[in-house]
């Protein structure tokens, strides 16, 4: 677990650990029996519907009541689709959250024209990675001239590099 990570964890596991005996009861009455709807703005088997179902696995212990978390994919929705619905549509009572990545919040930052939330107006429950500790793998055939990373960013050789869509950061 990154540092970051860890504070932000920390710091909303702290606000349910220390919450009044009486808001605590309330929380676990409204939650307890309950579904928690975990939407995925991508397809089945990736990376992060991978991670949100492995969040989603154990995020209900740490919530009062013990709700069952559902990862529900909207596979065609992407980071800008999903992160519009769960400011737009979505029930802003606790019981829908979003597994959400860095491109939506980066991509509203930039100004993307279909961007229809306020990244700021989010409530941020915690991250599975930072940037200061991420790592990407590059593959590329060995017949390609670059023989390291340092070929590539010398320019002394090139690669053609794809992404995951439009206006990715990966």
């Amino acid at each position: 677990m990154t540092h970051l990570t860890g504070v932000c964890l920390g710091v909303a596991l702290t606000c349910v650990t220390f919450v009044s005996p009486v808001y605590a009861d309330e929380v676990e009455t409204f939650y307890r029996g309950k579904n928690i709807d975990l939407l995925v703005g991508y397809a089945l088997g990736g990376l992060n519907d991978t991670l949100s179902r492995i969040v989603g696995r154990h995020l209900s212990k740490k919530i009062p009541g013990n709700p069952n978390i559902v990862v529900r994919n909207m596979s065609s929705a992407g980071p800008i689709g999903i992160a519009n619905h769960m400011y737009n549509v979505a029930d802003k009572d606790g019981s829908v959250i979003a597994s959400l990545d860095r491109t939506g919040a980066q991509l509203a930052i930039r100004g993307e024209l279909n961007v229809r939330f306020d990244p700021m107006k989010f409530v941020w429950l915690g991250s599975v990675a930072s940037f200061e500790q991420d790592a990407y793998l590059v593959l590329v055939n060995s017949t390609h001239p670059a023989k390291s990373v340092a070929d590539l960013m010398s320019g002394s050789a090139k690669a053609l590099i794809g992404s995951v869509g439009a206006g990715s950061t990966n």
